[in-house]
């Protein structure tokens, strides 16, 4: 919370009904139990809601301001919140699901059960409506906008100014010139002196109106300047007729105050003033103020405020003691209430448009100085957090200065780096529709924005506008600016993504190694761009299951990045995950099992909650122990594992997918024959809504639940997915494909339990003679055809041939695998192996 504010006065009443309507409804489980604070600027509803907050902060386990002015500040805050409260152990997820995971927590009052979450100057209710847990938590909510009431479950109390007696309370106790002596409170005759104080209180709160703000700034600027009352209120009347702005949004009487208080600063804290005008009503770090490398740049009256720490601060504490902006030293932050950012921008426009442009300017020169350039890297996510809140307000995304239009297409960038994909989106569709207007279509930062846009857009499962958008948008760099442009080759990467995401692999592939010859050119090997295609590369030529190229090209990118970025980058962990998926696919199962381990350590030792990729790298270490043979183990994780990411990201997410083919493999090991059936019914038609049928990872869901098919005693259809799943992956890959051989070889087992032994002979010796040259001859799925050719050479009475057959696989099970590995086990019984299919890009 901000921190309270040491000269509140009265409005007991209002508090007073807060608490007694709370006590009233208890801790009712359904519906928010919202109050609304509503009424006009200044009027003191921020100050009633923190006054509440501070005074009954005992009484909750979970007290939370939100700053509702933007929705992506709300977002941000409970976000935030979760990260606290130790919510989720995924951060960097989809940022919809983790708000979710949030309020989620505090509906059910887990982890903690009484809480209180505050919205301050809330806008529109439909937004807020979005955000508010469905039951259990007090809501308090501030705002100017009335009808709260149809759109969510809520109490309005209406703030009114002070009343007479309120108003002269807060002046005496606030201004020593009025301060009440100890006779006087004790109700003792008073004097001629105390009269008059008390005569003059009131006579300044009936000019005032009762309106809080401007009884606080009086209070202030009497305490300031040490002026009488008398000679206040006559230089209050005469700036009243000389200022004012029609259809203003906030008080006459309150705007009269703050422009007195102006004409008493100094003349830098008045430059300072006018520039955080300019900003967000947010809090302002004095990091982004004082830059002295930019001075140069900044109009002559702000250069020397912000030329240092110390005069900065000088010139803030001077405002904050004329009540015109909130200090917090501890944070070196800087808040300007929005009423006095709209009165001073509103006498910055009667000076002229200039005058406002001249501080406008300023902050973005500020804003793009912040910029470190290097969206990429983790150890500058404070720094774009510091500029991120008042790009919108500032105007920075409409601005004519490009280096601060080169600070918001890093922060779009940075945003979907770190999967926070709505908030690009967001930001940058805000902000291309204005670039397009106003630079044009053409232009290289509309272009490089377009680019950045089309990744988010991607990343949020909206792949045919991703690829629409990558498509123009490359026309346009490619005949503008040539194909060597690295916005050119930002978009082409983004392309490729697209292709890969239909399951147009051979495409991407191509597409990928066509232009990885100009990464190099343009960037050089090491640098991150080049090694992220050269990573692309791997995942294509993995998912056409050439693993060998695909281990070969992993290897490289790691190496790199390990030497241009350390060993525990989540950029690095990416290429160590990718080496572990190789080596399982090339069946060195122990390998990549070790690679797992470590990688997961390493997430653990970064000491941060885990990132959706490194929740992928917990969903493999299931998958490796499956094949090591920890059945057991594999199916715990795994089944913790899924919960993580329908909890998270729901269950149409390609990750929540991805765990749930894999998971109906270890039910099916499990026994739970139910369970497996369930899951993969529901993972085919789920996958088959997100990216359709035919889709690869649609297919291997298939497969795997031809498996249970067949062992629930249902030979014909498994017979019949089977055969549709090799039909489509045939047609995509070629008969040759580790997972064409996988589903032909369950083929065969679903082709012998429906009695067609002969059929299955031929489909499994064509099947091991494929896989023998495509895996080799000691992969453990090119020994599970032929442990599974033998079983049916038998059942064809060709008795000899299967037991020469049986003996040679299961000594070479014994050496690859060990002689206690269940699958070892299952063979040396004569026992049926079933394969699976892993998805591989999700």
């Amino acid at each position: 919370m901000p921190p309270r504010n040491g000269h509140f006065t009265a409005r007991r009443a209002e508090l007073a009904t807060l608490r007694d309507r709370w006590r009233q409804h208890g801790d009712a489980p359904h519906g928010p139990l919202a109050q609304v604070l509503y009424g006009p600027g200044g009027i003191g509803k921020t100050e009633i809601a923190l006054e509440y907050a501070h005074r009954y902060r005992d009484y909750y386990d979970v007290v939370w301001w939100i700053r509702a002015e933007q929705e992506d500040l709300i977002r941000d805050a409970l976000i935030e919140l979760g990260r606290h409260l130790e919510l989720h152990d995924l951060r960097g997820s989809d940022s919809d699901h983790l708000i979710q995971s949030t309020l989620g927590a505090l509906r059910t009052g887990v982890p903690y059960r009484r809480s209180l979450l505050i919205f301050d100057n809330a806008i529109r209710p439909e937004i807020i409506s979005r955000y508010l847990p469905e039951g259990g938590s007090h809501v308090l909510i501030t705002t100017q906008y009335l009808g709260w009431r149809g759109t969510l479950p809520a109490e309005t109390l209406n703030v009114l100014e002070f009343d007479l007696a309120e108003a002269v309370e807060f002046l005496r106790h606030r201004v020593p010139l009025l301060a009440m002596t100890e006779k006087e409170d004790r109700r003792i005759t008073a004097t001629a002196d105390e009269e008059r104080r008390r005569t003059e209180a009131v006579e300044l709160a009936s000019a005032l109106d009762g309106l809080p703000l401007a009884v606080e700034h009086a209070a202030a600027y009497l305490n300031e300047t040490e002026v009488t009352v008398g000679t206040y209120l006559e230089r209050f009347r005469r700036v009243s007729e000389e200022f004012f702005i029609p259809d203003a949004e906030y008080p006459h009487a309150v705007a009269v105050c703050c422009v007195l208080s102006q004409n008493a600063l100094a003349r830098q804290a008045l430059a300072l003033l006018r520039t955080l005008a300019m900003i967000s009503p947010e809090p302002v770090s004095g990091d982004l103020l004082v830059q002295p490398d930019l001075l140069d740049e900044l109009p002559e009256d702000l250069r020397a405020v912000l030329s240092s720490t110390l005069r900065l601060r000088n010139a803030v504490r001077e405002l904050a003691r004329f009540s015109l902006v909130r200090f917090d030293g501890v944070r070196n932050e800087t808040q300007i209430h929005r009423i006095v950012k709209a009165i001073v921008q509103g006498g910055l426009g009667l000076e002229g448009p200039r005058a406002e442009e001249r501080h406008r300017h300023a902050v973005h020169v500020l804003l793009a100085g912040t910029d470190p350039e290097g969206p990429e890297r983790e150890e500058n996510d404070a720094v774009y957090e510091m500029s991120r809140p008042h790009l919108i307000p500032s105007g920075a995304l409409t601005s004519d200065y490009a280096p601060v239009r080169a600070l918001v297409i890093n922060q779009v960038r940075r945003l979907h780096l770190r999967a926070r994909y709505s908030e690009a989106a967001g930001l940058a569709a805000f902000a291309l529709q204005s670039w397009r207007r106003k630079l044009g279509p053409e232009h290289l930062q509309t272009l490089a924005l377009a680019t950045e846009l089309g990744v988010a857009l991607q990343r949020l499962g909206h792949g045919e506008e991703a690829l629409q958008l990558n498509t123009e948008t490359m026309t346009l760099l490619r005949g503008e600016y040539g194909v060597e442009n690295d916005v050119f080759l930002a978009c082409a990467r983004s392309y490729s993504t697209g292709l890969r995401a239909f399951g147009q692999y051979r495409e991407a592939l191509e597409w990928d190694e066509q232009w990885l010859p100009l990464y190099v050119q343009v960037f050089g090997w090491d640098h991150f761009q080049t090694l992220d295609v050269l990573s692309d590369i791997a995942i294509n030529l993995r998912c056409l299951g050439r693993y060998e190229e695909a281990l070969k090209n992993d290897r490289r990118t790691h190496d790199e990045r390990v030497r241009t970025i350390g060993e525990t980058h989540l950029r690095t962990l990416d290429s160590q995950f990718a080496l572990a998926r190789d080596l399982r696919r090339l069946g060195r199962y122990e390998d990549s099992l070790d690679e797992l381990i470590q990688i997961n350590r390493t997430v653990e030792q970064r000491g941060e909650p885990l990132r959706l990729p490194a929740l992928m790298y917990s969903m493999d270490l299931g998958v490796a122990l499956r094949r090591t043979g920890d059945r057991k183990e594999a199916l715990n994780h795994l089944e913790a594992v899924l919960n993580r990411h329908l909890a998270l990201v729901g269950a149409q997410h390609r990750h929540s997918l991805g765990v749930a083919t894999n998971l109906v493999n270890d039910r099916r090991l499990a026994k739970d024959l139910a369970g497996a059936l369930s899951l993969g019914e529901r993972t085919v038609r789920v996958w088959t809504d997100v990216v359709g049928g035919d889709h690869p990872n649609t297919l291997a869901a298939v497969a795997n639940l031809a498996v249970v098919l067949r062992l629930q005693g249902r030979p014909e259809e498994a017979r019949e997915a089977s055969a549709r799943a090799r039909a489509k992956l045939c047609e995509i890959f070629g008969e040759e494909h580790p997972h064409c051989l996988t589903v032909s070889a369950n083929l065969a087992s679903d082709l012998a339990a429906c009695g067609a032994v002969g059929e299955a002979v031929e489909l499994g010796e064509r099947t091991l003679g494929l896989g023998r040259g495509v895996r080799g001859e000691d992969h453990p799925f090119t020994l599970a055809t032929a442990a599974n050719l033998a079983l049916d050479h038998r059942a064809a009475g060709e008795g000899e041939l299967a037991s020469e057959l049986h003996r040679r696989t299961l000594a070479q099970y014994r050496e690859k695998l060990g002689p206690h590995h269940p699958e070892t086990r299952e063979v040396a019984q004569h026992l049926r192996i079933d394969l699976d299919v892993e998805p591989d890009y999700v």
